[in-house]
């Protein structure tokens, strides 16, 4: 028998990576951040959730040895100056 995999809540993921639950909303809204499942695609208040393998995948991505791997840092359209 195959257990299905772990679902984390916002809150959940965002202690697992060390941030806080409202980094990972905002995350979400510039597209960020690591992905995650809406439960209700079309419920504006539907639960979201994240797997843990999804979470390892993308804080795996960021793993670096040296600062000159570093990424560099993108431009937020909210940050964007005129």
């Amino acid at each position: 028998m195959t257990t299905a995999p772990k679902l984390l809540t916002t809150a959940e993921a965002a202690e697992r990576i060390g941030v806080k639950p409202n980094t990972l909303e905002r995350w979400r809204t510039y597209g960020t951040g690591p992905e995650f499942i809406k439960i209700n695609p079309h419920s504006l208040r539907s639960p979201i959730r994240y797997r843990e393998s999804v979470l390892e995948a993308w804080l795996a991505e960021r793993t670096c040895t040296n600062t000159s791997q570093y990424p560099l840092p993108s431009r937020s359209p909210v940050h964007a100056t005129v």
